[in-house]
């Protein structure tokens, strides 16, 4: 209500007033910083340089238009389509540096995998700080997919824990053949999977396979169990994972707390390349799907004008860059009815 207020008195442009709602929806650090930077004015400000060498050019083109009888040549086709082309240019730089605000609304998810009783509901409860899933020493006592946000340094993402990996049996239950495949869909689908293995257990080839069918590259071994060995054995079974699976490995006890800070970090920094490279995202804003519309339109006015110029057509080419910034302003504040005004307005929380 109070963002919708200040709109309509002109304290804010519109994709100011649109900032507000994807702050709130942010994801992570570097989206909350792009939708800082558009709540300050960053895309309006861009649209407005743009708008004004979009007049500069209509200007001059008009003014030979007007003085078409006199000896003066105000700007030449090359020239005019030239400047023309830097403009799309600029505003095709501006789609591609964007962070989609559709893209900020799905959270990355992060799944706990590996055989039935190898301590990932203890783990999902630990990163949670809450009793999110049963523990229990009772094999195969997670059916359903449980899931919670795990709120970190730089970023969030949805952390979920799942019926245990294992080799289907002949015998299976149908309660846990369904689990199984739950548990198959939503590892595949994720983003990234902390594959739990048990260090105090000796055989390890349903975890083997279990690392095969998932695949390495998003894969983080967790060495779960730690306080079940003296210090001896678990260096010497950390020895023995790392070469088994070929991978560094974060180890972890539930009931001591060791390695959760790491692992924490280490979810983090994994989630944060995937979304964006933090060189990348510090300057980058944040551009939903009116915004992109909008240049979009922008840009196809402005190749029908580039296009007419080469024709020779200077009275058409004002046209279509007159219409070009119309469009552009559009960004800022348009003729807009109060169903769209609702519409944009509906994606904020009350209270917000």
């Amino acid at each position: 209500e109070f963002t919708l207020r200040a709109y309509l008195n002109g304290r804010i442009d519109l994709s100011q007033a649109e900032a507000v709602a994807e702050i709130v929806a942010g994801g992570n650090a570097f989206q909350l910083q792009a939708a800082q930077k558009l709540l300050a004015g960053k895309l309006s400000q861009t649209a407005a340089q743009i708008r004004q060498e979009i007049l500069d050019v209509l200007s001059l083109i008009e003014a030979g238009l007007d003085f078409s009888t006199e000896d003066i040549t105000f700007v030449g086709p090359d020239e005019a389509t030239e400047k023309i082309e830097r403009i799309t240019e600029a505003l095709e730089t501006l789609l591609a540096g964007g962070i989609r605000y559709e893209e900020m609304i799905d959270l990355p998810s992060v799944g706990l995998a590996g055989t039935s009783n190898a301590g990932k509901s203890s783990l999902l409860n630990a990163l949670l700080g809450q009793e999110r899933s049963i523990v229990s020493d009772q094999k195969a006592t997670t059916r359903d997919v449980l899931c919670g946000v795990l709120e970190l340094e730089k970023c969030r993402c949805t952390l979920f824990d799942c019926a245990g990996l294992k080799r289907a049996e002949a015998d299976s239950a149908l309660l846990d053949e369904l689990a199984a495949q739950a548990a198959a869909e939503a590892i595949n689908a994720a983003n990234m999977v902390l594959l739990c293995v048990d260090m105090a257990k000796t055989d390890y080839s349903e975890d083997i396979e279990i690392s095969r069918t998932i695949g390495a590259g998003r894969i983080a071994l967790v060495a779960t169990k730690a306080d079940l060995l003296d210090e001896q054995d678990s260096k010497r079974k950390q020895t023995q994972l790392a070469e088994l699976f070929d991978s560094q490995l974060v180890v972890t006890s539930t009931r001591s707390g060791r390695g959760i800070g790491s692992l924490r970090a280490l979810i983090d920094s994994r989630i944060v390349s995937l979304t964006a490279g933090a060189a990348e995202a510090a300057d980058r804003i944040a551009v939903n799907q009116r915004h992109r519309k909008i240049v979009a339109e922008t840009i196809e006015h402005l190749d029908d004008a580039a296009g007419q110029m080469a024709l020779g057509n200077d009275e058409i080419a004002a046209m279509f860059l007159r219409s070009a910034y119309e469009v552009l302003a559009g960004l800022e504040k348009e003729d807009i009815d109060e169903a769209v005004l609702d519409r944009i307005f509906s994606n904020f929380c009350i209270g917000k």
